[in-house]
């Protein structure tokens, strides 16, 4: 089950407000005793001191109500009852919100509407578990102060909101809790508003398995606590730091943590003590000390019992009965398990209620919102779809021009290579002729002309480049030298070494092959003496600049376009 705290914490109440309310010559001097109480009130609060603000505040009450002050009445009435919802008294809470229910229209101030609303709230949660209602309270409290500058209380009753999305496991209660996060770092807030924030954050992590993160808050919470002695705090951070163990299954860890929750129990509300025992009891169970589980269990439906806190008291019934019942008392399991179907019996007319509440409420939001923004949200959805086609569009011309761009400037690149390498051959056609000429009509010529031409024969006349296992000392015994003279002979004269100048006459009958498409790339890599058709790609495209399949193709295109050579 998870964590249930609740989080409820003193409104500072505004007594100048009070007196601005109130200029009769009778009220004057309640409303006098009101402010020089405040800042008291604020120190009982911190402290957890609620019995002795009840002592001072209660006599202030009764003569408000003998003198017939209604703002007083009201003011002094939210004081006490919100300390007696601290201490467990819910007679007394209802006892005191039947009384001022008529003068509620009295309530014109910001600051007093949303001190009712918070006590009803409360009461709500703890007496009643009816937390449909309490979000309603919270609700319209926060209404009260929203737009009145009161920071401090806005985050009082954040934090309260996302407390009840907290106890029914529900994340969207994060809303809230970042709202009162972001108000706690952009505004100068009291430690208690710092505090409270920070635990709301913490909380709504937890429920959303953000354990690291939850850690985080907590520790800031706690360290504000400690440097301000908040004790109110200190049980409900200490219980969501076991919370939070518990969850990461360190059980020592969580141990401690209650354990010391529990130490301050005394501080908290009601409900935030017994859901401490309940936690304590089940880690004992679980370890099999049934007997401290027992001890803790007790503790824990007393203090439910004796403040007539209705939070809690049927999982502790429940886990109780269970326990004896499994250590074989039989008549004390049957005791608490009659006592727990009591209150499970009347739970689903409860549920009904609060499930029809929950869809009232949601009905409402919704419609209250669809008739505010109808119309604006058509508006803003229409204009989205069009600007997001828009976008698109646009988006898809500009790629499409730049790709399109792209080819065309490929293209043509491929077309000047491939009129580069036409005009290369007719080089190497004229350079060959002149070369045979030359070895004809001068028979006195450098022997190494006379041996460059009788390889030039060779290769236009035998093509004997074709053969796979052609090699220096081959070409050397068929020109009548030796292998190292006959390169020297292509290096001087060609510039380039032995297998370049094979390749120069492979490629070129490899190019004109390919531009009549009599064979496919592996039988022309054969035929042009190559080892392999890898090979013959790597020296094709070194060559041409492009693959065997794009040459073929761009020449395909220059001759459909009617390139001729000149």
């Amino acid at each position: 089950m998870r964590n249930r705290i609740a989080i409820i914490v003193l409104l500072a109440l505004s007594a100048a407000s009070c007196a601005r309310q109130a200029p009769s010559t009778d009220e004057v001097p309640v409303c006098a005793a009101l402010d020089s109480l405040r800042v008291k009130w604020n120190d009982y609060n911190r402290s957890g001191d609620y019995d002795s603000l009840i002592i001072v505040t209660r006599p202030l009450f009764d003569e408000s109500v003998r003198k017939n002050d209604t703002l007083s009445v009201l003011y002094t009435a939210m004081t006490v009852a919100q300390a007696y919802l601290f201490t467990g008294q819910m007679d007394s809470v209802r006892t005191i919100m039947e009384y001022i229910s008529p003068m509620r229209t009295a309530a014109v101030d910001p600051q007093l509407g949303a001190g009712l609303c918070f006590v009803e709230g409360s009461y709500a949660v703890k007496a009643e578990l009816d937390y449909s209602k309490a979000l309603q309270c919270y609700l319209a409290g926060y209404d009260y102060i929203e737009n009145n500058n009161d920071v401090d209380n806005q985050i009082v009753f954040l934090s309260n909101i996302v407390h009840i999305f907290y106890m029914r496991s529900d994340v969207n209660g994060m809303e809230y809790a970042r709202k009162a996060w972001t108000l706690s770092l952009n505004n100068e807030v009291n430690d208690a508003a710092h505090c409270m924030a920070a635990v709301a954050m913490a909380q709504m992590l937890y429920v959303s398995y953000g354990l690291e993160e939850a850690v985080r808050y907590l520790d800031y919470a706690d360290s504000i606590a400690n440097e301000n002695g908040q004790l109110s705090q200190f049980a409900v951070i200490s219980l969501l730091y076991g919370e939070i163990y518990a969850c990461s299954d360190k059980y020592a860890e969580a141990y401690e943590c209650y354990s010391r929750a529990a130490g301050y129990s005394r501080f908290a509300d009601p409900g935030t003590a017994s859901y401490i025992f309940l936690r304590l009891g089940i880690l004992e169970e679980a370890a099999g000390h049934s007997d401290e589980a027992e001890s803790y269990y007790r503790q824990g439906i007393q203090c439910s019992y004796e403040n007539k806190s209705m939070e809690f008291r049927s999982d502790l019934l429940r886990r109780l009965s269970a326990l004896y019942y499994s250590v074989g008392n039989d008549e004390a399991a049957l005791e608490y398990y009659h006592a727990y179907g009591m209150i499970t019996d009347s739970i689903p007319q409860e549920e009904r209620e609060r499930s029809f509440n929950d869809l009232l409420l949601s009905y409402r939001d919704m419609e209250h919102d669809n008739e505010i923004h109808l119309s604006e949200m058509a508006l803003m959805e229409a204009n989205r779809r069009v600007t997001l086609c828009i976008f698109i569009i646009v988006l898809i011309l500009i790629v499409a021009g730049a790709m399109l761009f792209i080819i065309v400037q490929k293209n043509k690149a491929d077309r000047r290579l491939v009129r580069q390498d036409r005009n290369w051959e007719r080089r190497m056609d004229m350079e060959k002729a002149f070369s045979s000429r030359n070895v004809e009509e001068n028979t006195d010529a450098d022997r190494e002309k006379q041996l460059y031409g009788k390889l030039g024969l060779l290769m236009e006349r035998d093509r004997i480049y074709r053969k796979k296992d052609i090699s220096l000392d081959m070409i050397a015994a068929l020109v009548g030298t030796n292998r190292t003279y006959i390169s020297k002979c292509i290096n001087n004269i060609a510039g380039m070494t032995f297998y370049n100048y094979l390749d120069t006459y492979r490629i070129r009958e490899a190019k004109d092959i390919i531009r009549s498409g009599s064979m496919n790339f592996k039988e022309l890599s054969d035929f042009l003496g190559y080892s392999s058709l890898s090979v013959f790609y790597r020296v094709f495209q070194r060559e041409t600049g492009m693959t065997p399949g794009k040459y073929r193709k761009t020449a395909a295109s220059i001759e459909k376009d009617g390139f001729r050579t000149p």
